[in-house]
């Protein structure tokens, strides 16, 4: 019975986090949900594999 509702209760909390609209200041959002570019920020990160930055402290 614990099992079962520990993986009910999990399932919930993943439901609930990926039903949540996005962020009204994010402007752009990867698959994951993470906000890559904010509004009124400068865009620090231009290329993006799988949602980890390549180009990170390259100028």
């Amino acid at each position: 019975m614990k099992k079962t509702l520990f993986i009910l209760s999990l399932f919930s909390v993943l439901f609930l986090n990926a039903c949540s609209g996005p962020h009204k200041d994010c402007l752009d959002a990867d698959v994951f949900g993470h906000c890559n570019h904010w509004k009124g920020q400068e865009v620090s990160c231009t290329e993006r594999v799988l949602g980890i930055c390549t180009n990170k402290g390259k100028k």
